[in-house]
């Protein structure tokens, strides 16, 4: 079964985010600051730690970024969009169960990438 636990943070390019990061695991990868981060969480079994990660960088930060977990061999995929800490938006598809099981909050303007 392929998992991909992680999180991507809009950094807005704050010189502070890499020290903000760091408070939480997570390690500096390139110098300078990209517009977002992708940051792959290693985290055993403990699947939503991206979500913990992602609304407590988007809350430290005054930014966005979005937690997600996928199983790609049960075709199970959860994401959880936050805006300044705040959840904004919340998806669940697990194709078991018939599809998209949880379609909360509006829109985003990058989902249609």
């Amino acid at each position: 079964m392929g998992t991909w636990v992680g999180t991507i943070v809009a950094t807005t390019g704050a010189s502070e985010f890499w020290k903000v990061a760091s408070k939480h695991g997570v390690q500096k990868v390139v110098d300078g600051v990209p517009p977002f981060v992708l940051v792959d969480c290693d985290v055993g079994f403990d699947f939503q730690a991206s979500i913990r990660l992602a609304e407590s960088l988007s809350s430290e930060l005054s930014t966005m970024a979005v937690g997600f977990i996928v199983q790609t061999t049960s075709d199970v995929h959860e994401m959880h969009t936050f805006v300044k800490g705040t959840c904004v938006r919340r998806l669940g598809y697990n194709r078991d169960a018939g599809g998209w099981v949880i379609v909360e909050g509006e829109p985003q303007s990058w989902e249609r990438a």
